[in-house]
């Protein structure tokens, strides 16, 4: 799998982003993947390999005023998953209760076994 910060609407509530679930080998469940999003749009990470049919859950934990509530859940109401393309899903996040959900965009992509 690959995680990629797509773009950011938040200028206030730098945050972090996390793999709450599944662990897998050389990253636990909980995991920060980035520190304050926002200096890191445009970046990727590779997660994995996982089996097939296997749910990813990340969570964006804000940072100030934001912070009521944290981490949020991709599978949350602070959350809207989207499928892009087949194995590709972008999350839009909402960081705050302005409901606009454009907060931080990250793209999840299944991409090809290698062998």
């Amino acid at each position: 799998m690959r995680v990629t910060l797509i773009s950011a609407r938040t200028i206030e509530c730098n945050g972090d982003l996390f793999l709450l679930a599944p662990s897998f080998e050389g990253v636990a469940a909980g995991q920060r993947l980035w520190s304050n999003y926002l200096h890191h749009i445009g970046e990727s990470t590779i997660l994995g390999p996982y089996s097939a049919g296997t749910e990813l859950e990340f969570g964006l934990a804000p940072a100030s005023y934001c912070t009521w509530t944290a981490p949020r859940p991709s599978s949350g109401s602070n959350a809207r998953v989207a499928l892009r393309a087949p194995g590709v899903w972008d999350i839009w996040w909402e960081d705050y209760r302005d409901a606009d959900f454009n907060d931080l965009v990250v793209r999840v992509e299944v991409l090809p076994v290698e062998r």
